[in-house]
């Protein structure tokens, strides 16, 4: 397994909106975090999508989730049929909003 490198963003500033700016000073990502009232993130320059990118301020230290890929994974019978029975009247080409009813 190839060891992922790691890179520290920066905090540049936050806006009067309450939004941050973050900065990779070593590949170049950069992004706008919105925390309030929910997470949110824009990201301005993609940088090394094959790095982690972590952060911190205040006290706060932010990172990616981690996530292991199983060898071999695979779902059961009974676990794919329910999966495509839920997901079998999803629409994912006109997603629903906040003002559907």
């Amino acid at each position: 397994m190839i060891a992922q490198q790691t890179h520290e963003m920066n905090l540049l500033s936050t806006h009067p909106s309450g939004e941050e700016e973050w900065l990779c000073p070593e590949c170049g990502r950069r992004y706008m975090m919105q925390w309030s009232p929910s997470i949110n993130q824009i990201i301005l320059e993609v940088g090394d999508e094959s790095a982690i990118h972590n952060g911190s301020t205040g006290g706060l230290y932010i990172s990616p989730t981690g996530v292991n890929a199983a060898d071999n994974f695979e779902l059961s019978e009974d676990l794919r049929a329910a999966l495509e029975d839920a997901l079998k009247d999803i629409d994912f080409d006109d997603p629903p909003t906040a003002t559907d009813s």
